[in-house]
C-alpha cells in the first residue's frame, strides 16, 4: 500500500522518515551513497519543503518498482527526470510550497534490484552532483563487471 507517514520538522527525524520510507522497497534494497546523509543534513535546513517532497517523491518511485514498473517506465512521471547512464533524478515537485529545485539522484540497479540513493542537491550543486552519480554508477558496473568474470 501508500506509505502515509508524515514527515518531520526536524533533520534526525527527516532520516529516520527517509529509511521508514524506503522499508517500503520490498523486493529492492535501499543503499545510500556515502555523502548522501551529510548532504540531506545541510540542504534541509533551508530547502526543508523541497526535501520533503523529493523523499516522498522518492516513496512514489520505490513504489512503482515493487509493483513491477521498470525505470524507464516511471521515468515518464513528471518528478522524474533521466540523467543518463541509468540513473534517475527525483525531483521536488509535490504538495508542499517549493521555491526551488532539489533534485534526489538515484540508481536503480535492476541487476542486483538494488535502489542506490546517491545524492540530493539543488541548482547549484547540479553539475556537481551530476558527475558524482555518473563516477557511483560506473564503479557500480564495473564492479558487477569483476564479479561476473569471476563467476
Amino acid at each position: 500500500g501508500r506509505c502515509e507517514i508524515s514527515p518531520p520538522a526536524t533533520p534526525r527525524r527527516l532520516l529516520c522518515y527517509l529509511t521508514a520510507v524506503c522499508t517500503y522497497v520490498m523486493e529492492w534494497t535501499l543503499e545510500r551513497g556515502t555523502r548522501f546523509e551529510s548532504t540531506l543534513k545541510r540542504l534541509i535546513k533551508k530547502r526543508r519543503n523541497e526535501c520533503v517532497n523529493a523523499l516522498d517523491n522518492l516513496a512514489k518511485y520505490t513504489q512503482a518498482l515493487n509493483e513491477g514498473a521498470k525505470p524507464a517506465q516511471i521515468s515518464l512521471l513528471g518528478f522524474v527526470h533521466n540523467e543518463r547512464e541509468g540513473a534517475y533524478a527525483v525531483d521536488q515537485t509535490g504538495k508542499l510550497k517549493s521555491n526551488a529545485p532539489v533534485r534526489l539522484y538515484v540508481y536503480p540497479d535492476e541487476a542486483d534490484h538494488v535502489l542506490h540513493v546517491i545524492q540530493i542537491g539543488d541548482k547549484s550543486s547540479q553539475k556537481r552532483d551530476v558527475n558524482e552519480v555518473h563516477d557511483y554508477v560506473r564503479k557500480i558496473r564495473a564492479e558487477q563487471s569483476k564479479r561476473e568474470e569471476n563467476e
